[in-house]
């Protein structure tokens, strides 16, 4: 019997990342982030932890992506109209193409999976 391909990770090894275009793309404070991509795999998909200091940014979502909100909290307003809070405990899929602003109160962690 085969062992699953199974990859356990620890919070510690987040990196810094630069998102594209970031400072362009920054409507207020300095927001920094930190990923750790977990999976790669055909067409684009990508699992990961993505987390991100409070800050104003503008964000398009070139694929669908699925989240879950590990800690912190921020408002999502969307260009198409309405807003959403986010917390630590929510899950939520945000369809590619959607427009929106990220307003984080406080630092946000989220395990995300891209996938179109």
């Amino acid at each position: 019997m085969s062992k699953p391909n199974v990859q356990q990770v620890k919070f510690a090894k987040l990196e810094p990342y630069t998102m594209p275009r970031m400072e362009e793309r920054t409507i207020e404070g300095s927001p920094k982030t930190k990923k750790l991509v977990i999976f790669e795999g055909e067409n684009g998909t990508e699992s990961g932890i993505w987390e991100c200091t409070p800050g104003r940014f503008r964000s398009k979502m070139e694929q669908n992506e699925t989240m879950y909100i590990y800690e912190g909290q921020a408002v999502l307003k969307f260009d198409e109209g309405g807003e959403i809070t986010i917390k630590a405990g929510d899950v939520l899929t945000i369809p590619k193409g959607s427009s929106f602003v990220w307003n984080i109160q406080e630092t946000v962690c989220k395990v995300y999976t891209d996938f179109n």
